[in-house]
């Protein structure tokens, strides 16, 4: 992947979440008093799947550019070895072969990439700032401001799992999430930007 498509991909991802989010806060400012409160409780809902999904994308496709576009500022060995060492305490026995899976002979970046892309490393959680930060810091390594989304995570990852949990939820009118709509967006452009200023051609 070039650098061309990274950015084409995010875009497009980013521009169609960003108008469903939109169409979310008209649909509950709009609404009719009795749907006011279901309506809000989906935008809350909407939010909150973008987030999660859109820095799993942006995860996905950097390391998908990494993997052909070897950068020197990424430190592929520790971040492999962190989660094949984690792989290899629960699964693999004791002897030669752990040692040598921690420590191979030969350091294929693109292999690396492919471990550190799995499925299950990316996959494995939902939104909150703990997986933001792990997402960001140790899995892309991207400049980002994680630390000021504290708050936001916190609170929309609340409110959110009351809603899926089937638990009762004080989100009844626009007021109660219109709070975490502007930076829903702002948190969405901030990784797009921060995963296209680390994939920058030198």
């Amino acid at each position: 992947m070039e650098y061309e498509k990274l950015q084409e991909e995010l875009t497009e991802s980013l521009t169609w979440r960003k108008h469903e989010i939109q169409q979310a806060r008209f649909l509950a400012e709009n609404a009719h008093q009795v749907d006011e409160p279901y309506l809000c409780r989906a935008w809350t809902m909407v939010m909150y799947a973008h987030c999660d999904q859109y820095v799993k994308e942006a995860s996905r496709l950097y390391l998908k550019f990494l993997r052909f576009n070897p950068r020197d500022n990424y430190d592929y060995w520790s971040i492999w070895r962190a989660f094949r060492a984690k792989q290899m305490m629960l699964e693999g026995s004791d002897g030669t072969s752990f040692d040598t899976a921690l420590n191979p002979d030969n350091i294929d970046k693109e292999k690396l990439i492919d471990v550190i892309a799995n499925r299950e490393i990316i996959d494995s959680g939902n939104f909150s700032y703990k997986r933001l930060r792990f997402l960001v810091k140790l899995v892309m390594q991207i400049d980002f401001d994680c630390i000021s989304y504290i708050a936001f995570c916190k609170t929309l990852k609340t409110k959110r799992d009351e809603i899926a949990h089937g638990e009762r939820s004080l989100i009844s009118e626009v007021g109660d999430c219109v709070a975490w709509h502007d930076p829903t967006l702002r948190l969405l452009d901030e990784i797009s930007d921060a995963v296209l200023r680390a994939a920058a051609p030198d």
